[in-house]
């Protein structure tokens, strides 16, 4: 990327948001020419490479301040003296309910295996097992992960996603449909485990809908872009496949191949997971 100070930028004045995104980017820049000056300290540098170091530095030297300015004495003091409610919203409020729901989730169970250790323990496709295995994998891991990708998008993806009522939205079906998931397994009702799947499954849907298209326009390498549209395939086939068994469960629908599959998910020991 070709950047120069004092260069035509990519937005106008009419665009100040978009002025200052282009500032991150230079920031990005020189922030990676030192990086790769720093990686040869042990080599004598090209007149090319003291070019590049010498316009960083002058970057940071007189450009840099006046962005953080622009930011600290000018954009953030509207923000707070806005009357839009989104405005005056803090921007970590979506991440900190993921990371809350996270936390909850790990801390149930680890609740669960210490009242009741051996309640947990023996076969592995028991009901209150099952329940513990949700709250890791998907109370704790998946949240963390939805929780993350709103504070990792902006800085290492380069990815705009404020949040808005639709991710909200699919926070609480993402935290209901897990809260649902695991009392139906400690309970063994498999019609609401299902039912609670199908609301997980929306809520990942919806972020999806969200973070993808953005991720695949941005200037990323294509394998990471690759690599996070795929987990939100991967995700988004485990879900539904949850989804199928949990209701082969109430109504068995498998054949062929696939109804061994099913036969051996629909055998569980008796409740209290001892044999």
């Amino acid at each position: 990327m070709l950047i120069k100070i004092g260069g035509h930028p990519d937005h106008s004045f009419d665009e100040p948001l978009g002025l200052l995104s282009d500032c991150h980017r230079r920031i990005e820049h020189f922030l990676h020419v030192l990086e790769l000056v720093a990686a040869r300290n042990a080599h004598p540098m090209t007149s090319a490479e003291r070019i590049d170091l010498q316009t960083s530095r002058t970057y940071f030297a007189t450009a840099a301040p006046r962005h953080t300015a622009d930011e600290e004495q000018s954009l953030f003091p509207r923000l707070r003296a806005s009357a839009d409610p989104d405005a005056r919203r803090p921007l970590d409020v979506l991440p900190l309910l993921y990371f809350a729901a996270a936390h909850i989730a790990i801390g149930t169970a680890f609740a669960a295996v210490a009242v009741d250790p051996r309640g947990v323990a023996g076969f592995f496709y028991h009901a209150r097992m099952l329940a513990i295995v949700h709250l890791v994998t998907l109370g704790w891991i998946t949240s963390s992960i939805l929780g993350a990708l709103y504070v990792v998008g902006p800085i290492a993806l380069r990815v705009h996603l404020p949040a808005t009522a639709r991710d909200y939205t699919a926070f609480a079906l993402v935290a209901i449909g897990i809260a649902g998931m695991v009392a139906h397994f400690w309970i063994q009702a498999y019609s609401g485990i299902a039912w609670s799947a199908c609301s997980v499954f929306a809520g990942i849907v919806i972020v999806a809908a969200r973070a993808v298209p953005p991720v695949v326009r941005a200037p990323l390498p294509p394998a990471v872009r690759a690599h996070i549209v795929f987990a939100f395939v991967n995700i988004s086939a485990a879900a539904l496949l949850g989804i199928l068994t949990g209701f082969d469960k109430v109504s068995t629908f498998c054949s062929g191949s696939s109804s061994r599959t099913c036969s051996r998910t629909r055998t569980s020991p008796p409740s209290d997971g001892r044999r």
